[in-house]
């Protein structure tokens, strides 16, 4: 794959919403200044998750496909206990509740998008190479990054409108919905295969 495709095929994947995306929307509409850490928490999931995969669990999962499954079922269950003490989280006066920056990074570090980008998208020999694992860990990083970034914006700018609709309560409980969803969607798709 050459570096063009590489950074257009990772920016497509990492900008699809995911569980990842669902929970940097809930804390951008939570409010800005509680989302300042959430792309540098989504980056550690990420990079953390795609050196396992690409390491050790990208060996096993190529002979065994039970266990990416494993890990998509227990990333959907996961999800679907985020949203439950999102929605159940009270906020100051009906402030819009964050989630936790530790659910952001341990929802990516399951994320089965990192899959995808360990065994797929990398260069070919990124795990016995420096050299080529390096130029393309810095593209992963840097898209991460950005599009953690645009998933924050959307959701300040969902705020207001969201907050007009219900309070800020409502914000909590939309984005609970949301990573339900997620969660839901996870685990069926999972089991369907």
């Amino acid at each position: 794959m050459n570096a063009y495709a590489f950074v257009l095929s990772l920016f497509t994947l990492l900008v699809v919403p995911g569980p990842t995306n669902a929970l940097l929307l809930a804390m951008g509409a939570a409010g800005p200044r509680r989302a300042l850490a959430a792309p540098v928490a989504a980056l550690a999931g990420y990079l953390l998750a795609i050196g396992i995969i690409g390491a050790l669990i990208g060996p096993v999962i190529t002979q065994y496909p039970v266990v990416s499954l494993g890990l998509r079922l227990v990333a959907g269950a996961y999800l679907l206990h985020s949203a439950f003490r999102l929605w159940r989280a009270q906020g100051l006066a009906g402030q819009a509740v964050a989630p936790p920056l530790s659910a952001v990074f341990l929802t990516t570090l399951l994320n089965p998008k990192a899959i995808i980008i360990a065994l797929v998208l990398m260069p070919v020999g990124w795990g016995q190479d420096l050299r080529i694992a390096l130029p393309a860990l810095v593209i992963v990083a840097g898209e991460i990054l950005i599009v953690s970034t645009l998933w924050l914006g959307l959701g300040v700018a969902l705020r207001a409108s969201l907050a007009k609709l219900g309070g800020e309560r409502t914000t909590s409980r939309v984005s609970a919905l949301v990573l339900a969803m997620f969660g839901v969607s996870l685990m069926v798709a999972s089991l369907a295969r």
